[in-house]
């Protein structure tokens, strides 16, 4: 019974601990996704202001 006990315990903990951890990499992978697209769009931005002063 309580080696029963023990493995629900450790299952469970394991459990959230990777839901946690697979939590923390997809919003780390998120955040760099939303960065790389901001920075494509503002380097995007520029080149067409670039663009725009030399086609009077």
């Amino acid at each position: 019974m309580s080696i029963a006990l023990v493995a629900t315990v450790l299952a469970i903990w394991h459990g959230s601990f990777v839901r946690v951890e697979m939590g923390a990499f997809i919003a780390l992978i998120f955040i760099w996704v939303v960065w790389a697209i901001n920075r494509i769009l503002n380097e995007s931005i520029r080149g067409s202001e670039r663009t725009r002063r030399r086609d009077p």
